[in-house]
């Protein structure tokens, strides 16, 4: 029930929002978030989950095979099971899915989702056609483009909305994930105070990524802080206006990386032992075997404790890093 003010009157305000549809509040809470971010910088947190236990892992394995299950079975009929109009082609909408064909060798076989909840189910459907969106204007501007493939894996998942895919608690550390339970995570104290929570309607970039990697699994937060950079505890006093005009780079032959206020970047990634001999031993493997699946398991690790190993808050760039004008 909204509240009255004094004397038993209705806020006019407030019973201007009474009288709005369901849809139209939606509209406007929309265009109210476009206003706001206009004077807000996204921020992207990295939280870490820990100590899982055995049944968590085996949930978590699973959501991501349901991810690759649901992306694969409406890729097979994007006209019918992406269309607006699929009630006339008698298509069961993608939220209400339950259970989707899986190819076994050469034959199929029905495997159902458990772990996926519906928003998630419905912001599966919109990467599959922000994909589709991305290759038809590659298309229109005359430039080669292939189809869109069967995925082997799924490393990641969308958690659409706030409070409802997923929820976080600041004071002990954990975060809640519909369908799969709470998880002790590291990494919050990133947050900023007085942050606000993005959430995915049409208004990007949104909402939260859960990422599966070698080393563990991984929330990917977006957060939206004032331009300022008043709501950073980093920042102590605010950055000068031009110091966050974007930039840009170009990728380039003579010059590996050129930035559009003139600064030119040489640099070189050292390739350490392990990483070439995995790469050795990747090449001997049969394609599609548990072998090779396995080395290619224990290369993408290699690289990712290589990528983590820069020191990222050093401020001497390494010695194979070269900075010309």
């Amino acid at each position: 029930m909204p509240p009255i003010s004094m004397g038993g009157y209705m806020d006019p305000h407030l019973r201007i929002i009474s009288m709005m549809t369901k849809a139209e509040r939606i509209k406007a809470s929309i265009q109210a978030t476009r206003e706001r971010r206009k004077f807000q910088r996204p921020m992207v947190i990295e939280l870490k989950l820990q100590n899982l236990s055995r049944k968590q892992e085996a949930d978590l394995n699973r959501a991501f095979l349901e991810t690759k299950w649901l992306y694969n079975w409406l890729l097979e009929d994007t006209e019918h099971r992406l269309s607006a109009s699929r009630r006339e082609h008698h298509q069961e909408a993608v939220d209400k899915v339950k259970e989707v064909p899986v190819k076994v060798g050469k034959t199929f076989e029905t495997r159902k989702l458990h772990l996926l909840g519906s928003q998630i189910k419905q912001e599966i459907k919109d990467r599959l056609k922000d994909n589709l969106r991305s290759l038809a204007q590659l298309k229109a501007k005359s430039l080669r483009v292939g189809k869109l493939k069967f995925k082997p894996f799924v490393n990641s998942i969308p958690l659409k909305q706030y409070g409802v895919t997923y929820g976080l608690d600041l004071e002990r550390n954990r975060v809640r994930i519909q369908r799969l339970g709470s998880f002790r995570v590291l990494g919050l104290h990133q947050i900023p105070p007085g942050a606000e929570m993005a959430n995915a309607f049409k208004v990007r970039p949104s909402g939260v990524t859960l990422v599966r990697k070698p080393s563990g699994y991984y929330l990917h937060v977006v957060v939206y802080v004032p331009r300022d950079g008043g709501a950073n505890p980093g920042l102590e006093h605010p950055q000068p206006e031009e110091q966050l005009k974007p930039i840009g780079i170009d990728l380039g032959i003579k010059h590996q990386l050129t930035l559009s206020n003139g600064l030119q970047f040489q640099y070189e990634v050292p390739v350490s032992k392990r990483v070439k001999r995995l790469q050795r031993i990747l090449s001997r493997k049969k394609k599609g075997s548990k072998n090779y699946e396995h080395t290619r398991y224990r290369l993408r690790r290699a690289y990712e404790d290589r990528t983590r190993s820069w020191p990222s808050s050093s401020a001497t760039p390494p010695p194979s890093f070269r900075m010309t004008r």
